[in-house]
């Protein structure tokens, strides 16, 4: 069972629920805000889940400081270092992705791995960040079978607005420095794709490949963007083994192969 605390880091009041016992795992929410999914239920059987609130999201204050994806970092790092204990592997989802990449950059040497889900560090042409009216639409569109989904409680149209604020001003159309950063970055890296993700089409992989060639790439069969609640089990697995065993879980970085 998820328990819940806070953490005062960099003026922040940081809420994160946490479980489990053994290394940690951090996650880092999309855009929609943090959702306990299954995908955390099952690792937390291995690891300690710690999924954090980052400031602007769900029931914290609207932030108006972060005005670039590299500070956000700076601070979910503090936060996580200090809930964590010292070291931990660092989980990213779609918006999660981009503050997560840009933690993994500027704290290489603290940090064991990094999993990158629905990857936004480089973004499809044409992409735009999620609006106010889209967060409080359906939420269909980001699952391949939505019908066997539960749904999440809709956002207050607040809790949107706030939420729509920091993605839209920290989700640029295209980071270059990332990028360019991305072909040194020396911490171990898998990335995620679902198989019918529109929103994160996978052959987005290639272009992460040819900025590092050392980057691991799983395709999740049959699921869009949404990989920890619409494949639970086969999300848990990849990010476990490569919890674990690093780029070594990885059998031939040339496969292409469709995690199952």
């Amino acid at each position: 069972m998820l328990t819940e605390a806070s953490v005062h880091v960099d003026g922040f009041d940081i809420r994160y629920r946490t479980a489990g016992t053994g290394d940690p795992l951090v996650f880092l929410h999309g855009a929609g805000g943090p959702a306990p999914a299954r995908t955390h239920e099952i690792l937390a059987q291995d690891f300690r889940v710690i999924l954090f609130e980052m400031p602007g999201f769900g029931g914290s204050p609207a932030n108006s400081r972060h005005t670039h994806a590299a500070q956000l970092a700076d601070t979910m790092h503090e936060a996580a270092k200090q809930v964590a204990g010292g070291r931990y592997t660092l989980i990213g989802t779609s918006f999660g992705s981009r503050i997560a990449s840009w933690l993994a950059v500027r704290h290489a040497t603290e940090i064991d791995a990094l999993v990158l889900l629905a990857p936004t560090g480089i973004l499809p042409d044409g992409f735009r960040p999620p609006t106010v009216e889209t967060m409080l639409g359906s939420r269909a569109g980001l699952y391949a079978h939505p019908e066997q989904i539960e749904m999440r409680p809709q956002l207050s149209r607040e809790t949107a607005v706030r939420q729509a604020e920091v993605v839209g001003r920290l989700l640029t159309p295209r980071d270059e420095e990332l990028e360019d950063a991305y072909r040194t970055l020396s911490v171990p890296t898998l990335l995620l794709f679902g198989t019918e993700d529109r929103r994160i089409p996978p052959d987005l992989a290639r272009r992460y490949l040819e900025l590092n060639p050392e980057f691991a790439m799983l395709f999740v069969y049959d699921a869009a963007h949404v990989l920890e609640e619409e494949r639970p089990e086969a999300t848990a697995d990849a990010i476990g083994a490569f919890a674990r065993h690093r780029l070594g879980f990885v059998v031939n970085h040339s496969d292409n192969r469709v995690f199952p």
